[in-house]
């Protein structure tokens, strides 16, 4: 194992990836804050937050940021998750401390002009109304609000256009400072990089950040139901959830088996049966999102609105099936399939920095690819059985979102 964590005094972490033989390099700093730790009144101040973080520094306009790096050929970008914020610049090597020196800029020094706040508030306003165009986030924002109702899980990311009316430039003045903590944040630096002078740039750019506690947010209490929500669309959405285990939960790997064999590829069950079979979908699959304490396992699709009801059917049905266990073959191709996905993020070096960033911010430590690996090829049949009876045994939640009458089919909860 190769890549290289340093805890600074202050708590701030510094992991570096070399990866001598790829010309990209990432830098990155993920801070474990999101939408999860808003109250009600402020939600979506942490999206809007990541957003006017790139809009001036004491030393440079919006446009001088984005100049440093784009001058140099690369790409400034960010995003905003439920537990997490993720800063990250993309650039040839040998501009690497370019990179790490401006997310420092941004991340220390930014001022929040007031011209910049209510620009931005306009491009966040249009980024809620495109997201209300496309079906598969109104699904997923429903799913959400289903799932963890009167909880910041259940709220959109984005947050609501009254809400981004409202945010100030105290606001996110407030919000970084009392979050933005350094024993929230982590910079992981993967590519063509000296280990020794990444941590030194590191050390001398965020070791002086002021420490202090952060907020906690308050367990999750998943929940289930239904909900339909009408739009005026060709097709209708679908999407059957159940409450699952946390990020660190120790049954992930065999629930992540469990996703695959479902709805993970040309061979899954769902795909056989719902599109190959039936010819009822073009896109069946499954998704696990995990957080912190908290997941959730989700199978969706889109069909027809005519055939809506003998698509959640079948799709019901297979869930259901799911709990008598699955076969040695299944679990095998499983195996293979998930390796493949993991070797493939080692392809790229953003996908090895974000898996970097996750494990530090979850566990506090590293874990090798082999020890990635070995979680995949431990989990057995039983497991499998085990915790496919558990989860997929538990309240579901439902949604659909298409034209009216669009309405979820009521799922049917095997007994014994």
């Amino acid at each position: 194992m190769t890549e290289h964590l340093t805890r600074l005094d202050n708590g701030f972490r510094i992991v570096v990836d070399p990866v001598p033989h790829v010309g990209i390099v990432t830098a990155g700093v993920w801070v474990g804050t999101g939408a999860r730790d808003e109250p009600e009144a402020l939600n979506g101040l942490s999206h809007f937050l990541e957003h006017l973080l790139f809009k001036g520094t004491a030393g440079r306009t919006a446009f001088e940021i984005a100049a440093e790096i784009e001058n140099r050929g690369g790409s400034i970008d960010a995003c905003t998750d439920y537990e997490t914020t993720t800063y990250y610049v993309q650039t040839g090597a040998r501009h690497w401390p370019a990179a790490v020196s401006l997310l420092a800029e941004v991340l220390t020094g930014s001022v929040f002009p007031e011209d910049e706040v209510e620009r931005d508030r306009s491009v966040v306003l249009q980024e809620i109304d495109q997201y209300a165009d496309e079906p598969e986030a109104v699904l997923g924002d429903a799913l959400h609000a289903l799932l963890y109702p009167d909880q910041p899980l259940g709220r959109p990311i984005l947050g609501t256009a009254a809400h981004v009316a409202g945010f100030t430039r105290q606001h996110l003045l407030d919000r970084l400072a009392s979050h933005y903590r350094p024993g929230r944040m982590v910079l992981v630096v993967s590519g063509r990089v000296d280990p020794a002078e990444v941590t030194a740039l590191g050390a001398r750019l965020f070791g002086t950040l002021a420490g202090g506690p952060v907020p906690v947010s308050p367990p999750a209490r998943p929940a289930g139901g239904h909900r339909a929500i009408a739009r005026d669309i060709e097709q209708a959405y679908h999407a059957l959830a159940f409450a699952g285990p946390g990020a660190v939960h120790p049954d992930l790997p065999a629930l992540r088996h469990v996703a695959n064999i479902l709805g993970g590829g040309l061979t899954s069950r769902l795909f056989q049966e719902i599109r190959e079979r039936r010819g009822l979908a073009y896109d069946v699959h499954a998704d696990l999102e995990t957080f912190t304490d908290t997941g959730f396992i989700v199978f969706e699709a889109a069909t027809a609105p005519g055939q809506l009801d003998d698509m959640a059917a079948i799709l019901a049905h297979e869930v259901a099936r799911a709990r008598d266990g699955f076969t040695a073959a299944e679990l095998a191709r499983s195996k293979e399939q998930l390796r493949f996905l993991l070797g493939s993020t080692q392809e790229s070096t953003f996908g090895r920095a974000q898996r970097l960033a996750r494990d530090t911010l979850l566990r506090d430590r590293l874990r090798s690819v082999d020890a990635i690996e070995a979680e995949i090829d431990g989990v057995t049949l039983d497991d499998l059985a085990r915790v496919a009876g558990q989860v997929l045994s538990g309240l579901p939640g439902s949604c659909v979102v298409g034209p009216p009458p669009a309405r979820p089919r009521r799922p049917v909860r095997r007994r014994g």
